[in-house]
């Protein structure tokens, strides 16, 4: 039988903020499912950056290393993700400054302040 997931199993906390920034902007299935081993594997376990392999990250994912490596470099250069290299794995780490994302640049911002506003929320 199959044991439902309970939050005394564990859990990871995130920022409201970057969550409803991440709903928001129009990441592809890939780079979502990346995001979210980044965000398990980093702030669930209470941690900034992950040390992990291409292939770690595509028996995670599902998704081949050839893909996790073009999403990866796509995430980077769109600000959402940092990568830095140690040996043969990447450091990867959430960029949460979801402003500086590029999308976020060329006009989703105000789309962002509509919905801190209507939450009442702050959008650091």
């Amino acid at each position: 039988m199959i044991k439902l997931p309970q939050l005394e199993d564990g859990y990871t906390r995130i920022a409201n903020g970057l969550l409803e920034a991440m709903s928001l902007y129009p990441f592809t299935g890939g780079e979502i499912r990346t995001l979210l081993v980044i965000l398990r594997s980093t702030y669930g376990y209470n941690r900034k950056v992950l040390n992990i392999s291409l292939a770690q990250l595509s028996k995670k994912t599902n998704l081949t290393r050839r893909h996790i490596a073009n999403i990866l470099k796509s995430l980077r250069e769109s600000s959402v993700i940092v990568v830095t290299k140690s040996g043969n794995k990447n450091v990867l780490g959430i960029n949460k400054e979801y402003t500086q994302w590029k999308l976020w640049i060329s006009g989703w911002s105000e789309t962002l302040d509509f919905t801190t506003q209507m939450n009442g929320t702050s959008p650091k």
